[in-house]
């Protein structure tokens, strides 16, 4: 393979280490640093905190951070302005990029100017449909039909693709995302019950929080902790639950924590509940859980589907507060079971290492690369 060189490739992404919100900044970190060790250069653009470009090196990334101030931002599209990253590159950069790797929408137009003026291919990475309903849509409907792939992390994010952008069909394909698999188990006892996510009607957290109260007093070390985010309306709402319950004193509200204190936590807990009412695109909380060996209860909404089973989970069939609590208490009453869907979980983890999916990408950007 004489004469073969590593794409060169830019990574377009509002959330990097260390300023990541959720799992898009998670996922493009992860990826990213998994492609920098098979020897892809990387660049990664980024959003700054400051007012100045500013460029660092994390390993083999550099990092290049521009502010969102009106020099190169258009907060009424929340975009970055079309070639407002083009003027920073030509100053420090001299290269072009082989491929440009997008997930944040605000990237999605400076994308493909270079697209059209370079011909430089574009993959867009779909982590969620849901920005088609706000004031961004159109922006999401041109990098879909613009890019030259576009990959969602499941079949049912794929399907939902195609079915809304019909035209895209031939050029989307599933990569999922991944996982660093744990070499332990978590051994905190399984009464210890998490649940990571966003805090809204869709995640199924009132109905948790009503089945745990319930369960509790049958099972009286019962407690449960919940991570992520949500508005100060429906914590409260929350609260009101588990008061009525007589379970506030062992609801603990973490709200945010950055992946590398979030992946630590997983050990210090024993079940992890995702009562999901609507699609997941894929969820990287089942993903970590069955990585980091904790007794997994979940849903099989949307791409959850293609993760979760009988044989690695327990499942929730609908969700209500008492199918959550009758789900939660089949683990905790059948640990033999319980006990061999971990090990299944752990093995299912394995398949979703970052070097795996790393390598999958690094294909599709070559293939590209050679199209040019």
């Amino acid at each position: 393979m004489g004469g073969f060189r590593s794409p060169n490739v830019w990574v377009m992404t509002t959330e990097f280490s260390p300023l990541i919100i959720g799992g898009l900044g998670t996922v493009a970190t992860n990826l990213s640093q998994a492609m920098g060790r098979k020897n892809i250069k990387i660049i990664v653009w980024s959003k700054g905190s400051g007012k100045q470009v500013t460029y660092t090196r994390q390993n083999d990334l550099l990092i290049i951070s521009v502010p969102q101030t009106a020099l190169y931002f258009d907060s009424s599209n929340r975009s970055y302005k079309i070639g407002s990253l083009k003027r920073a590159a030509s100053k420090y950069i001299k290269r072009k990029p082989d491929v440009i790797h997008v997930h944040s929408l605000e990237y999605a137009r400076e994308a493909l100017l270079y697209k059209k003026r370079y011909r430089i291919p574009i993959v867009y990475t779909c982590h969620s449909l849901v920005e088609s309903r706000q004031r961004w849509g159109k922006i999401l409907k041109e990098i879909i039909l613009g890019a030259d792939r576009v990959v969602a992390p499941s079949k049912w994010l794929k399907n939902n693709i195609v079915k809304r952008y019909p035209k895209a069909s031939s050029r989307t394909t599933v990569i999922p995302h991944g996982v660093t698999p744990s070499s332990q188990t978590s051994k905190a006892p399984w009464h210890k019950i998490l649940y990571v996510g966003r805090m809204i009607s869709s995640k199924g957290v009132s109905s948790l929080v009503e089945a745990t109260g319930t369960l509790a007093r049958k099972h009286n070390k019962l407690s449960l902790t919940i991570i992520g985010k949500g508005s100060s309306r429906y914590r409260n709402r929350l609260a009101t639950i588990a008061r009525r319950k007589g379970f506030a004193s062992k609801v603990r509200f973490l709200g945010f924590l950055p992946p590398h204190k979030l992946k630590h936590k997983y050990a210090s807990f024993g079940i992890v509940v995702v009562p999901s009412k609507k699609g997941e695109s894929f969820c990287l909380t089942a993903l970590e859980a069955m990585a980091s060996g904790n007794p997994l209860v979940s849903t099989r909404a949307g791409g959850l589907k293609e993760l979760v089973n009988y044989q690695n989970s327990q499942i929730i069939p609908y969700v209500t507060s008492k199918a959550i609590a009758s789900s939660i208490e089949q683990v905790l009453i059948n640990p033999t079971k319980t006990k061999w869907r971990i090990r299944n979980a752990k093995l299912k983890a394995r398949r979703y290492r970052w070097p795996d999916i790393a390598e999958r990408y690094k294909k599709l950007f070559v293939r590209l690369k050679r199209r040019k």
